[in-house]
C-alpha cells in the first residue's frame, strides 16, 4: 500500500505489481505447458487407486508407465490416447497438463 501500513492491502496495486514483475505472465505460460510434474514414485503413490484393477493383474512391481497406461485407457474409454488427455511419461517424471490434472484429481475425490 502507498501508506506503508501493515496488513492493509490494495488489490489493484498488488495486481499491477505482479503484472510488472512478470509473475502473471509466468503463471499463464506455465498453465499452457505441463504445470503439474511428479516423480514416478510420487505419481504412483498419489494415483495408484485409479488403476488398481490393472495393477493387481501385474506380477511384477507396478511401474508409473503401467499406471499411466491404465489411467489413460480408462479415461479414453478403451483407446490409448494419452497425448490428447495430456499425460506424458518422461525418464524420471510424469507431466500433466492442467486439464489432465483436474480430471485425475476429480477421479481421486470420487
Amino acid at each position: 500500500n502507498n501508506e506503508l501500513v501493515p496488513n492493509v492491502f490494495d488489490s489493484a496495486l498488488i495486481a499491477n505489481q505482479l503484472r510488472c514483475a512478470g509473475v502473471i505472465e509466468a503463471l499463464r505460460v506455465s498453465r499452457l505447458g505441463y504445470p503439474q510434474r511428479y516423480s514416478h514414485q510420487q505419481f504412483l503413490s498419489r494415483y495408484r487407486m485409479l488403476g488398481v484393477k490393472v495393477l493387481r493383474k501385474m506380477k511384477a512391481i507396478p511401474s508409473a508407465k503401467a499406471l499411466v497406461l491404465a489411467i489413460t485407457d480408462d479415461l479414453s474409454s478403451g483407446s490409448y490416447n494419452d497425448e490428447a488427455i495430456g499425460i506424458e511419461v518422461g525418464k524420471t517424471k510424469i507431466f500433466l497438463v492442467q486439464k489432465a490434472y483436474d480430471k485425475l484429481e476429480k477421479l481421486r475425490r470420487d
